[in-house]
């Protein structure tokens, strides 16, 4: 085989070995654009995780100082009644 001929033959060998280690192998290319999709995913959480947590930090603010709050908390939650209240149970017709 001539040397041109096995230049031709071999370097575009070597290039698409090179090429696909590149894009398939366990630190490649395609590698690191799924990382960086799930890196960009794993942000918008954090952002959305640390809203909710500012938003709870207030809520418990408000049930701190806040005695209607704390009020409407006991009567939905624990169905607390004031000194001069009392619990009416409304039973339903059953429809026959």
């Amino acid at each position: 085989m001539k040397k041109s001929n096995y230049k031709k033959v071999v370097y575009p060998i070597l290039i698409i070995i090179v090429f696909s280690f590149l894009l398939f192998n366990e630190y490649g290319i395609i590698k690191y654009f799924e990382l960086r999709s799930e890196v960009s995913k794993l942000k918008k959480e954090i952002v959305e995780t640390e809203k909710e947590l500012n938003q709870l930090n207030m809520e418990i603010d408000s049930v701190k100082t806040n005695l209607f709050k704390i009020e409407k908390i006991a009567r939905e939650r624990y169905h607390m009644l004031d000194k001069n209240e009392q619990a009416l149970k409304v039973e339903g017709k059953e429809n026959n």
